[in-house]
């Protein structure tokens, strides 16, 4: 059972609780237990550095890297992490393959997950189908590409910039066919 979560309610446990001898009453449904303490627990954990490699046959390893030592577990499914695995998201550690399973719920993902470059492409086609659109979509495809050209950065999806080039490339065609339409009428007037 990972240290600090109830397998009966899923509480969890505060910190000073775990280090009594014996069973340890949950705090949220009272079910008695018996803890196994991870060893890293007290240690401080730094971000940014490499992972340790096992010096001691008392520490705990990495699931994906038996001869790391792991600093963290994974607060959704209990496997230890060295601090190349951890990936803290909205304050919690999670492994690689919670986040891939919690993406949904987690609003950090979900908030940076706008794809503008889908959305000024979309606008563009539609506006090249129904020319009538393109006087007012295309000057704010152009601006809004320009705009967001550096918001491709989606954390869990590889984006190019193609979309908006696309999208640039079709609005500047738009624009220069509107103005070439001007100029005829005006010079059949």
């Amino acid at each position: 059972m990972p240290v600090g979560k109830c397998e009966n309610c899923q509480g969890l446990f505060p910190l000073e609780t775990l280090f009594g001898d014996g069973p340890v009453s949950c705090p949220t449904c009272g079910k008695k237990l018996l803890l196994d303490i991870f060893p890293s627990i007290l240690s401080s954990f730094r971000k940014g550095e490499k992972a340790e490699t096992i010096m001691e046959s008392a520490h705990s390893s990495c699931f994906h890297h038996p001869d790391k030592a792991a600093v963290v577990i994974c607060e959704e499914c209990g496997i230890y992490l060295c601090s190349l695995c951890d990936l803290e998201v909205e304050g919690r550690h999670l492994c690689s393959n919670c986040l891939k399973k919690s993406k949904e719920k987690l609003k950090s993902l979900k908030a940076d997950s706008v794809l503008y470059d889908d959305i000024v492409l979309s606008v563009a086609v539609i506006s090249t189908l129904i020319f009538y659109f393109a006087v007012v979509t295309a000057p704010f495809v152009l601006i809004y590409s320009i705009m967001k050209w550096n918001k491709v950065n989606v954390p869990y999806r590889r984006r190019s910039k193609l979309r908006f080039s696309i999208a640039i490339i079709l609005s500047s065609l738009q624009i220069i066919a509107i103005a070439a339409l001007i100029i005829y009428l005006v010079s059949e007037r």
